[in-house]
């Protein structure tokens, strides 16, 4: 009998500890331990109401999870909202408000997985569920989810009519933010992948922000704890993504939920996923997100964040949208016959084609001149080179696959970015060669101007050394290891 006393007390204590780890080492054991509650089928930025939809119904069997659809949008989807917790601490969590910006939305559906398992991590699942009364709508607007567009059916931005209420998923983010009057709220948001942090290099992966409630930006209790929150949320985060984490600017927006619902007596933080490199779709962004929601409900379940400054909150640097894709500096550029020397900066757009979920994108020139005060995720310093537009290439082809199946080196090295086809599937919109296909007598225009796509060639001495396809910088000496898609014309 004692030694069972004795076996159940070591089992209490090792929980309580792992409850009370320090925050960065627990960040960094859950980051690890995140594979093992990723939801699956949500792999894509894609994120459409079918990915989701699924999840939410298999809480209903849970006996952690109460499921109720609270309300439908304006083409008739269900709007879910999800409690767990019976704690005092009411928190309200909602994401996807504008429907291409899923990456919260995904790390909610693995937080749904944590708060099930029965592990390690018992003691954090015991201190957030036996302390917290939670709610969360994932995906609040599914009509723009489904078209992966940012404004719902009706063409409203949801983040706009606080005040209005005349589009359905509005009503029930107000309806349920009154009947809860929750302490904390959880604003989920994507943002640009074009911001950086401060006059830095290094883009804006996570930027926070406890909005205003009014013009002056006054700090009251409710505000106060926000920013607390934030600025422990920074600290858990420099160890993980150091820093990659903004503060979104805080002007006072007063048709936003955000603000009113600071404003209406929850202390709210404004998460906003940017981007990391070479996280396309989002999935590392998607577990950073898991962990440091997983981090703020422990905070507010211990209250933690009420030992953090407001002057922390204020220290980190503010959001800037100084970043490209790439940039070409110090290159030559012909403009009505005479060289200059430019800087060359380029931005991607995405679009997902009819064939998958993939992100695809379509590139153009952002910007060009004097960029130093500019920053890019790929820089080249074009020094003693010549920009060129590209050209088509000499030989046109029946088929796309015969097109595709030219050696990139043929095509590259004659200074052409695109070859002809007689025929390809323009619906996609992109291709796999390493070179942009042309169909029928369209002849695209690869002039070196703002706002034209980006395909031109690098010439050093007489040589092709570079190009640029669709956005992308190709190494003449490595062509093999180009990245990205090319378009289909």
């Amino acid at each position: 009998m004692m030694r069972r006393s004795y076996f159940f007390l070591i089992i209490s204590l090792l929980l309580t500890c792992m409850a009370k780890a320090q925050p960065a080492e627990l960040a960094k054991e859950l980051m690890e331990a995140w594979p093992a509650y990723k939801a699956a089928g949500m792999d894509y930025q894609y994120l459409a109401p079918e990915d989701l939809y699924p999840q939410i119904r298999k809480l209903k069997k849970s006996s952690v999870f109460k499921v109720e659809e609270t309300g439908q949008s304006v083409e008739g989807r269900p709007v879910y909202l999800v409690q767990a917790g019976q704690g005092s601490k009411r928190v309200l969590l909602w994401s996807q408000m504008h429907g291409d910006e899923p990456a919260a939305t995904m790390a909610l559906a693995d937080i749904f997985i944590f708060l099930q398992a029965n592990d390690r991590f018992n003691g954090l699942r015991q201190q957030i569920l036996q302390q917290l009364d939670l709610y969360f709508i994932p995906m609040l607007n599914p009509d723009g989810a489904a078209v992966y567009e940012r404004r719902n059916a009706m063409a409203i931005d949801l983040n706009r009519d606080a005040l209005r209420l005349a589009s359905p998923e509005a009503q029930i983010l107000k309806q349920v933010s009154d009947s809860l009057q929750p302490a904390f709220g959880f604003n989920l948001h994507d943002q640009s992948r074009y911001y950086n942090v401060g006059n830095t290099a290094k883009s804006a992966a996570i930027s926070f922000l406890a909005p205003a409630y009014n013009y002056e930006k006054e700090v009251n209790p409710v505000r106060e704890n926000a920013m607390k929150l934030i600025a422990e949320l920074n600290g858990v985060l420099q160890q993980l993504i150091p820093g990659h984490v903004g503060r979104y600017n805080d002007d006072f927006e007063p048709r936003a939920f955000g603000d009113n619902i600071q404003k209406w007596g929850t202390s709210t933080i404004l998460v906003e996923t940017g981007s990391h490199p070479l996280d396309t779709e989002k999935q590392f962004l998607r577990k950073v997100n898991f962990v440091l929601l997983l981090k703020a409900l422990k905070s507010i379940a211990e209250e933690s964040y009420a030992q953090a400054s407001t002057e922390a909150y204020f220290a980190i640097p503010p959001n800037n949208r100084q970043l490209y894709d790439l940039v070409v500096r110090n290159v030559m550029v012909e403009i009505e016959g005479t060289n200059y020397p430019l800087d060359i900066a380029i931005r991607r757009d995405s679009f997902h084609a009819p064939d998958g979920r993939l992100t695809r994108y379509r590139s153009y020139i952002a910007d060009l001149g004097d960029l130093s005060t500019c920053f890019a995720y790929r820089e080249l310093d074009g020094s003693g080179m010549q920009a060129v537009p590209g050209k088509i290439y000499e030989q046109a082809y029946q088929q796309s696959d015969e097109a595709e199946q030219v050696p990139a080196e043929k095509v590259l090295g004659s200074g052409s970015t695109f070859v002809r086809t007689a025929q390809a599937d323009r619906s996609l919109g992109y291709t796999t060669a390493p070179f942009n296909l042309v169909t029928g007598g369209k002849k695209p225009d690869s002039s070196i101007e703002t706002g034209n796509h980006a395909n031109f060639v690098l010439y050093k001495d007489g040589e092709p050394v570079y190009a640029v396809v669709n956005g992308y910088l190709v190494n003449m000496q490595h062509i093999s290891e180009t990245e990205g898609n090319r378009l289909v014309y």
